[in-house]
């Protein structure tokens, strides 16, 4: 699911998936030949508080890309969700109805806004009075163009953008099908119910108030590039002496996401929701012990993340980690290859 721009055939097929919120830009280069989908490229660079654009360009020139095909996707929280249960006529357009919808839950005419639209629930026959239920998501026409824009200003054929959940959803083995995404960064989650394949329930939260890297660079010597090498490499908890202080600033960030997680598993439990796994993904898996500390709590399996995209020898041992943080901009670049057409239409 996501909002395409129409464009030319390319002979290469692969493309850049971009995957960007408040503090990190992250990038994937995936290329799709007759093995599959695979990993050519990836990096990240923290830009909180930078000019996005300028820290874009500098990432990709320095991990020298080849696609020109660019593919974004943007935190959740960017986009405006509605799901709704409504009645379909076959005598009426089903477009026309879905424009109506955004008149009504956007206040704006549907021209001003780019909107796309899936059926999660029921199916439309030749009967009358078809009740099903719709995932209706967009943002304003603006905002869209304003990436539209940065990316053409860089040589980039911009292709579309969409919210993380879609491309983290694209990203995964085809094979899960009921599950709860649990995604973190360090300053903002999602927790995310997917039944049969179709998102449910999209729950946004607001965790650290800044990176952890950067409140651990103000109560030490160093910067917050000092830190994030130490999370990648050696793990905060092993590379940093004080530890009381790192506690205080790393269980509440923690007890929150689980917390959150326990609500939303409790009122599916109560709808008799099928919940066969949790699914942990994000940057913040950076931080050592997160799935161990997730298994405390719920009776559920915690599942690591596993994915269709295949990964180059070189890198296969770190395969984990790169689908952990980079599962977003790895959908996003699947989504830009294959150009799948949804059900809506801006």
């Amino acid at each position: 699911m996501g909002i395409l721009k129409k464009s030319k055939p390319q002979k290469e097929i692969s493309c850049l998936g971009v995957a960007v919120d408040d503090f990190f830009i992250r990038v994937a280069e995936v290329k799709k030949d007759k093995k599959g989908f695979s990993l050519q490229n990836y990096g990240e660079i923290l830009h909180f508080g930078g000019d996005l654009k300028e820290n874009f360009s500098l990432l990709i020139n320095e991990m020298e890309v080849k696609s020109k095909d660019v593919f974004f996707c943007l935190k959740n929280s960017a986009f405006s969700f509605f799901i709704f249960q409504t009645v379909f006529l076959p005598t009426k357009d089903i477009s026309e109805q879905i424009k109506e919808k955004v008149r009504e839950l956007f206040s704006l005419e549907p021209e001003k806004v780019i909107f796309d639209w899936q059926i999660v629930e029921g199916k439309i026959t030749q009967k009358r009075k078809d009740k099903v239920k719709i995932l209706l998501v967009g943002i304003q026409k603006d905002f869209f163009e304003k990436w539209k824009e940065m990316a053409e200003s860089l040589n980039f054929n911009f292709l579309g953008l969409e919210p993380k959940i879609f491309s983290q959803l694209r990203a995964l083995k085809e094979s899960e099908k009921n599950f709860i995404l649990v995604d973190f960064e360090e300053c903002e989650g999602s927790i995310n119910f997917v039944e049969e394949k179709n998102l449910k329930l999209n729950k946004n939260i607001n965790l650290l108030s800044k990176p952890l890297s950067f409140q651990l660079s103000e109560i030490s010597n160093f910067d917050a590039i000092f830190f994030e090498k130490i999370k990648v490499f050696s793990g905060i908890l092993k590379g940093l002496e004080n530890g009381e202080k790192i506690s205080e600033i790393l269980l509440p960030f923690l007890e929150k996401i689980v917390s959150e997680t326990e609500t939303v598993v409790k009122n599916l439990f109560r709808e008799r929701k099928k919940i066969e796994k949790i699914i942990l993904t994000g940057g913040g898996l950076k931080i050592p012990g997160i799935k161990k500390y997730f298994e405390r709590f719920f009776n559920l399996e915690i599942k690591e993340i596993t994915s269709d995209v295949l990964f180059p020898k070189e890198i296969s041992e770190i395969s984990k980690e790169i689908l952990e943080t980079f599962l977003a901009a790895i959908g996003a670049a699947k989504k830009g290859i294959e150009k799948e057409k949804s059900y809506g239409r801006e």
